[in-house]
């Protein structure tokens, strides 16, 4: 078992994803409607691994409708063996409180299976129901964007964002999506492009417009006198 994530409704549900060890990877299910004191018995599977692997699982459920859940995940295959499917960032939903899920829906494909370049992705619901899901794509060193105004049915790709540095490029990582009560996007993660060392920093931008333009970043940590790193915001 690794790589838990949970949100807590309004109305106090709590639902909870995680990967699984078992059949290779798959990404599990499971919900209290007691405020915790209780979960079900049986864990329902999202989506299964079989020859290949799912990791990261992010969760969140709409704001104003706690009976739709979303969970988002990455789906890969890191050796010389290819098999016939697409890997990438995945996303499944439930319109009835995590007790059916979705069809798996491809969001990003990743560049080839041999080597993983999505990794962190993060989801969250704005109060008028639009889904956005962020991630950090390695290949492109840059935190990538996708949006749903229509319950998840499709997606649109957003501009992403580069890194602080343009002169240094190196990853960014570890994005954190939420959305406030008035509509605003807040979006933080690691960027290793500030300092000269290879040391990330956090760095948080908000976007108004619903995620199309975004303030200039703002660092977080910016003491550079002393030898750190920062990650996962």
């Amino acid at each position: 078992v690794d790589n838990p994530d949970m949100v807590v409704t309004q109305n106090g549900s709590i639902y909870v994803t995680w990967k699984d060890t078992r059949n290779n990877g798959s990404i599990y299910f499971d919900k209290s409607t007691d405020r915790g004191n209780t979960f079900k018995n049986t864990d329902i599977l999202v989506s299964g691994g079989g020859k290949t692997t799912n990791s990261a699982p992010s969760i969140a459920a709409d704001p104003n409708n706690p009976s739709k859940v979303y969970i988002t995940w990455a789906h890969s295959k890191t050796d010389s063996l290819c098999f016939s499917e697409e890997y990438g960032l995945y996303f499944s939903k439930s319109l009835d409180s995590g007790n059916t899920w979705s069809q798996k829906m491809l969001i990003k494909e990743q560049n080839g299976c041999v080597s993983q370049d999505i990794f962190d992705p993060d989801i969250a619901v704005a109060p008028n129901g639009n889904i956005y899901i962020a991630w950090a794509d390695t290949e492109q060193d840059q935190i990538e964007i996708a949006r749903s105004t229509d319950g998840g049915q499709s997606f649109a790709h957003l501009s992403p964002i580069e890194p602080f540095n343009q002169s240094n490029k190196e990853n960014l990582i570890t994005p954190d999506i939420e959305v406030t009560g008035d509509g605003k996007i807040h979006i933080m993660y690691a960027d290793r492009s500030i300092t000269q060392n290879d040391k990330a920093s956090i760095v948080h931008k908000v976007s108004s417009d619903s995620g199309n333009t975004f303030t200039s970043p703002s660092i977080l940590d910016n003491d550079f006198s002393v030898d750190k790193a920062s990650f996962n915001p």
